[in-house]
Order: C-alpha cells, then sequence, then structure tokens
C-alpha cells in the first residue's frame, strides 16, 4: 500500500482491534509538531469525549514498509492507544478561564528559526537563537504527557502581560519538571548493561565482557566529562537551560565554566571548559549529531552555548 492507502486502511479498520468499539469514532489529521514537522495522528475517541490524545502514523508506515504485517501494526495502535489516559478530566475551553490553568502553564524552549512560521500566532521571549514558548499541561502519567500550545488568543483572554505569564510558568516548570544531571558515562553504561544482559543467556562473550566495558564507560577512563542536563521525566528537558539556579549550582560544584551543547529539545550536554576540545571541535560534533543521528522535530540548535559563573548566564557562542 501507498501512504495515503495505508493512513485509509487504518482509520477504517483499527476500531475492530479496540475493546468496547461501540460509540467510539476514529479519526486522522495532520498535525504540526515541533520545527515544522508535520504528522498524521489517530485519535480514537467515544463520541461524547472532549479531548483524545493523538498516535501517530508516520513511523507505523516506515515499520510496514520494512515488512511488518498490518495485522500486527493494527494490533500495536490498539495497544498503544488503550494504555493511554483515556479519559482526561478536562475541557477544551477550559483553557480561557485562567484561573482553571495557571498551576498547568508550563514553558518550552525550541528553535526559533524552525519555528519562525508557528511563532507568529503565539506568545513567546526570545533565548539567544532560541524562543521560550508556554503550553498547558493537560495531563502527566506514566504513558506520557499532553500539552496544548498557549496562543496570542488565550494570552488576550487572560489579560495578564507576557512578563507575568513568563515568570509563573517557569515556577510551574521548575516545580513540575525537576532538573537533574548525570555524567554521560553513568547514563550510558546503564543502557550497556541492560543490553549486554539481554544477551548474557545466550552469548558467553557478553558475560565474560559486561563488567569491563561498564566500569569503563561509566570510569574517570571515559573522555570529554560529559554531563547530561535534562528533567526527572525526559520529555523536553533542553527547557532546563532556563534554570539558572540548577546550572550555576552544578557550575559552582565542579569550579568550571560550562559548554552547552544541544543534543535535543529533550536534553543538553555540559562540558567543563578545561581547554580540551576547541569550539570548533564542539560545534562540530552538534552539527554532525543534528545532521546524522536527531530526529527532525528533536532538533533544538545548530549553537553551542556557554555558562559563565562571574556573569550566571548562558550565552551563544
Amino acid at each position: 500500500m501507498e501512504y495515503q492507502e495505508f493512513i485509509a486502511y487504518v482509520r477504517q479498520h483499527i476500531l475492530e482491534y479496540m475493546e468496547n468499539p461501540v460509540d467510539t469514532v476514529a479519526e486522522v489529521h495532520q498535525v504540526v509538531k515541533n520545527n515544522g514537522v508535520v504528522l498524521d495522528g489517530l485519535s480514537i475517541r467515544r463520541k461524547d469525549a472532549r479531548l483524545s490524545p493523538n498516535i501517530y502514523l508516520n513511523s507505523f508506515y516506515e515499520a510496514y514498509e520494512e515488512g511488518r504485517d498490518i495485522e500486527d501494526i493494527l494490533s500495536g495502535i490498539a495497544e498503544q492507544y488503550m494504555s493511554l489516559n483515556m479519559d482526561l478530566d478536562v475541557a477544551p475551553e477550559d483553557i480561557y478561564d485562567f484561573e482553571k490553568v495557571k498551576e498547568h502553564l508550563i514553558v518550552r524552549l525550541v528553535s526559533f528559526q524552525a519555528n519562525e512560521k508557528q511563532l507568529e500566532e503565539c506568545p513567546w521571549i526570545p533565548f539567544e537563537d532560541l524562543a521560550i514558548t508556554f503550553r498547558w499541561l493537560v495531563s502527566m502519567d506514566e504513558a506520557g504527557i499532553a500539552t496544548v500550545l498557549i496562543t496570542k488568543k488565550e494570552l488576550g483572554q487572560w489579560d495578564i502581560t507576557l512578563e507575568t505569564l513568563y515568570d509563573l510558568a517557569l515556577a510551574n516548570t521548575k516545580r513540575l519538571f525537576p532538573a537533574v544531571i548525570h555524567p554521560l558515562g553513568t547514563m550510558l553504561a546503564g543502557y550497556l548493561k541492560d543490553i549486554v544482559e539481554s544477551m548474557e543467556k545466550t552469548d558467553r562473550f557478553a558475560m565474560n565482557v559486561k563488567d569491563d566495558i561498564v566500569e569503563y564507560i561509566a570510569g574517570e577512563k571515559y573522555r570529554p566529562p560529559l554531563y547530561v542536563l535534562t528533567n526527572e521525566q525526559g520529555i523536553n528537558g533542553a527547557t532546563c537551560m532556563l534554570y539558572g539556579d540548577a546550572i550555576d549550582a552544578f557550575a559552582d560544584s565542579i569550579r568550571h565554566d560550562l559548554y552547552i551543547l544541544p543534543s535535543s529539545v529533550h536534553e543538553v550536554l555540559l562540558l567543563p571548559d578545561t581547554e580540551e576540545m576547541s569550539k570548533e571541535e564542539l560545534l562540530e560534533m552538534v552539527h554532525e549529531a543534528n545532521d546524522t543521528v536527531v530526529f527532525d522535530c528533536d532538533i533544538l540548535s545548530d549553537a553551542i552555548y556557554y555558562y559563565s559563573r562571574n556573569e550566571k548566564s548562558v550565552k551563544k557562542i
């Protein structure tokens, strides 16, 4: 099937794989994501439901092209939907009631250049080459988060200033999405340990080298000394670049100024300025990652940044 045929087939048949599909409708609509990436979102909802999460079909079509059976794909979509929170206790019109949403307004850091068109419709604040945008956090649980972009219409309805919105939303974001900083080597070691342990029963080589590899990556021999700055949820954690107190405390603890490398919208890498790597090398690292590894909708910036303990500020290099 071609892509549009696949989309139509999923919409027509997905309810056959759902539990209790009575009074349930399936719809497909295009959603503009970060950096202008357009995805096809499938929503399945009861006819009386006000909100429903999206499942994006683009990656499922890629799996279909790679040979995954269409029936297996439909089962996977249905399973994913049933694992989500389908009963959101909110109404779309709640967004116009400031008292109902004020504790759930958050900030999000995005690329200015890649989102310039979308920014024409919403309030935002410049941050170097990036833009601070605002969202309503509709739900957050183990399945993920659901948010709605705040537009100029909502800000006008609330009758508050942009500065007031920023102060409130930043405080909420720090509370709801606390910053965490981990050594990159320790994080990679954890991932590697899980992968290798899954191989142990069938791969004797993995059993023999696991401990040595994990200790090497997590230990002092790992270079460069990179750290990962994100939030506890690991979702849109690059926004922690706005948490000046967290960055300042970390920089003071290691007694170094910091290079900040935008790994993706979900995290940034912190590199102590020990003059071991040049700015050109760091820029090349960021460019190569964005070109080869990071999904288009997850790219934050091609720039690198610097945090000075004296100035207590993040500046683009």
